[in-house]
């Protein structure tokens, strides 16, 4: 029996010996990138000439890089590097994940052995690899943290990586895996997922660090301190909804897959039970329901179906374990490693400020929702749009028509899912489409590209649908509410109301038509620390727009943008609070919200103050001014209703 066993553990480290020789040997022939911080040029690399981004073949933003490269950061004083991996005609959003490979090996060769790049082909995503100290290729625990952390902030600030949040997947090795687990720990609001192999962490560590705040701030102040009149109040369910949690209280995705005992003994300080205990408690997972599926040997999914109000955050947190056999062979099982790309690749988390961001599964804009993709060559570039048409449209009657201008470093595709307007577009019956920029940090490269954009979208669907044109609007977040506004300024023949958030701009051009115009920002979002930001001068979003609705002069505009509590009607629902400045018929013409606690980011229920509660109500007249029609109000009103009480949550989200 003796003999039996020494030979199965003589095995198992001629197994483990051979796995490391591979992946110590010379590695893939890596470019090194010449170019850090710009992605303006485009290279030549091993696998060919990638195509230039403005081309008919080019499928939306090209990222300018294809293959292996190997790029440099200084990190305490030391140079250290990481490796990219880019598939070929990856485009600036895709999925990005990043691995962390266990001490002792080639990166390169590991990537490829592994599997992992091709599974960031099978499932285009940009893989990113971050590797120890090159001089002693081991990973130190003790320090290493400072080089994730750093690296990580590094490639998602880069703009040819286009690092979206919501698309960001995190993997680790041995070590490595600490690592990683530790950084996903700390800051688990940026996961969509994680997968760690034999990666355990100690647990007194985890203990401690599960207990903070999951956010670096509390909201900036109470309410009553911010509104100009002094009577918007906290609201009633502010502590529900908007709940700190600890870190230890965010969902995150995660498969285990390990070969460590899941049993705790009274000398392991880094048991894989309490890890599991932890992520389970995380993902609110069931105790005691257990699953088999091809994600591991026990899958514990969330307890109760959640959809939380205002983050709009599904059901998706679930904890997957896979006991392994001892040995390294299972690092380099590429069904494997496909098996957790799949995972990983089932689950967005998107940015919306209330604390710990919204969890949702994956949707494919064309193949899950019918959303359909067009392109078009515009003043010599080449210009993506999709385009939502909902179920009940059949033709026999016009509909309206909303355009969804995407925030910088966003896509129009990204945009989709992130705002889910095309479920308030199927259930109120209008089209809605996502026009993307030429680049992700311009929508069109400015005013004398968006014009001509929208306006050839506008008669290219008006050639296909039939469009009621006196109902055609425009939303946006960020730099797509600065496109939004533009649209209003430069386009008032086309569009009746504008409703975006997080960003207003300056106007000084005559505009044609009036249209009216909301904007919602957010409460920890720079635009609002200071409400006379929105009425800094006479050309500010808020005077200018209350100067040419209202028919007052610059002088009487600054006054009533500058004293909201003598000239404006101020009304709270939830979270949200509206400033509306309305003429002698109670049309409001110009209006400012705030919600509380969002930062600079986007949550679905502000879908509801801007379509139900804004842009529905506005029509063109034959003169070509808009009209205000508050037909629906009351059936708004019991919707706000429902919002605050939080009763019939139904209602409230019925699309």
């Amino acid at each position: 029996m003796k003999r039996k066993v020494f030979f199965l553990g003589l095995v198992v480290l001629l197994l483990m010996a051979s796995v490391i020789s591979v992946f110590a040997q010379q590695g893939d022939s890596i470019t090194v990138n010449p170019y850090s911080g710009s992605y303006t040029k485009t290279q030549s690399i091993a696998d060919g000439l990638i195509k230039t981004k403005n081309t008919p073949e080019a499928k939306g933003y090209m990222t300018g890089y294809e293959g292996l490269w190997r790029d440099e950061i200084q990190v305490q004083g030391k140079t250290r590097s990481y490796i990219a991996y880019y598939p070929k005609d990856i485009v600036q959003g895709d999925n990005s994940l990043f691995l962390a490979v266990p001490s002792g090996v080639n990166t390169a060769n590991f990537l490829r052995y592994s599997g992992w790049m091709k599974a960031a082909d099978d499932h285009h995503f940009i893989l990113f690899a971050l590797e120890p100290d090159q001089n002693t290729n081991r990973w130190d625990l003790a320090t290493d943290d400072f080089y994730i952390n750093k690296t990580y902030s590094y490639i998602r600030l880069k703009p040819y990586f286009n690092m979206i949040q919501g698309n960001w997947y995190f993997v680790g090795y041995g070590d490595g895996g600490t690592l990683i687990q530790r950084f996903v720990m700390k800051s688990p609001r940026v996961a969509a997922g994680l997968a760690v192999f034999d990666g355990d962490v100690d647990v007194n560590w985890m203990t401690a660090n599960g207990k903070l705040s999951a956010i670096s701030a509390t909201p900036s102040r109470e309410w009553t301190e911010a509104n100009p009149n002094g009577d918007l109040i906290q609201s009633n369910i502010r502590r529900e909804v908007g709940k700190i949690r600890s870190k230890a209280e965010v969902e995150v995705p995660v498969w285990i897959l390990t070969s460590h005992s899941l049993f705790n003994t009274p000398s392991d300080n880094t048991p894989t039970s309490k890890i599991i205990q932890y992520w389970k408690n995380a993902n609110r997972a069931n105790a005691s329901v257990r699953y088999s599926t091809r994600y591991g040997n026990e899958v514990y999914f969330q307890s109760r179906a959640q959809n939380d109000l205002g983050l709009n955050t599904q059901n998706s947190g679930r904890v997957c374990v896979t006991k392994l056999n001892p040995g390294l062979g299972y690092y380099v099982n590429k069904s494997l490693t496909s098996a957790v790309a799949s995972f990983l690749n089932e689950t967005r988390r998107f940015g919306t400020g209330l604390y710990y961001n919204a969890l949702r599964p994956a949707i494919d804009p064309e193949n899950d929702l019918g959303i359909t993709m067009h392109r078009a060559e515009i003043n010599g570039r080449y210009l993506t749009w999709y385009e939502y048409v909902p179920t009940t449209y059949d033709g026999s009657k016009n509909v309206p028509l909303l355009f969804a201008y995407h925030g910088g470093g966003q896509t129009g595709r990204i945009y989709i899912g992130y705002t889910e307007w095309y479920k308030v577009a199927e259930d109120r019956g209008f089209i809605v489409v996502f026009p993307g920029g030429d680049n992700t940090t311009s929508m069109t490269g400015g005013h004398s590209q968006l014009e001509p954009f929208t306006r050839y979208i506008y008669s290219d669907i008006q050639s296909r649908h039939k469009i009621d044109t006196t109902r055609v609007y425009a939303t946006g977040q960020s730099m797509g509410s600065n496109a939004a506004l533009d649209a209003a300024k430069y386009m008032s023949d086309i569009f009746a109301a504008t409703a975006s958030t997080s960003f207003f701009n300056d106007t000084n051009i005559t505009v044609q038509h009036k249209v009216a115009v909301r904007v919602i920002c957010g409460e920890n979002e720079s635009y609002v620390e200071d409400y006379n930001k929105a009425v800094a001068t006479a050309t500010s979003y808020l005077p200018f727009w209350i100067g040419r609705n209202l028919g007052v002069d610059a002088t009487t505009a600054m006054g009533m943008a500058t004293n909201p509590g003598q000239y404006a009607r101020t009304y709270n629902s939830g979270l949200h609070h509206f400033v509306e400045w309305q003429d002698q018929d109670g049309a409001p013409w110009v209006s400012f919200g705030f919600t509380e606690m969002r930062e600079h980011n986007y949550i679905v229920e502000e879908n509801l103050f801007m379509w139900d509660d804004f842009l529905s109500k506005w029509t063109k007249g034959s003169d070509g001014e808009p009209v205000y029609k508050d037909q629906n109000k009351d059936a708004f009103d019991a919707i706000l209703y429902s919002v605050i009480t939080g009763e019939k949550l139904s209602d409230v989200f019925p699309y």
